[in-house]
């Protein structure tokens, strides 16, 4: 799974981003990362708006999947699925631009 949303076979198909809800196009933005899985706090939710929410219903269950599986497309619940400049974008860019740099730049030939 890729965490960026649009890059890959499977990656976020939902945000915590009202924009893009109303803008007509009914998904949002390729590129943005969110938060995604969150630690297991309680056994299960207590709504859509809760990380926990998906809990009680998955299977295989949720503790006997790792951490980087927990993710759900929800876009309701802020702790799963929301993206901040600061916490998100801002490291993600810089690591683009890292990865996109050309190669000769860090590494001598030969």
């Amino acid at each position: 799974m890729t965490w960026a949303a649009g890059l890959g076979p499977r990656h976020p198909r939902q945000a915590f981003h009202v924009d893009a809800s109303y803008d007509g196009k009914g998904e949002f933005h390729p590129g943005i990362i969110p938060c995604g899985p969150w630690r297991k706090e309680k056994e299960e939710g207590q709504g859509p708006w809760d990380a926990a929410w998906a809990h009680k219903t998955v299977y295989p269950a949720i503790d006997s999947r790792p951490g980087n599986e927990r993710s759900f497309d929800n876009r309701c619940s802020p702790m799963n699925s929301e993206f901040t400049i600061h916490q998100n974008t801002a490291p993600a860019a810089a690591l683009f631009g890292f990865l996109c740099a050309p190669r000769s730049r860090y590494i001598e030939p030969g």
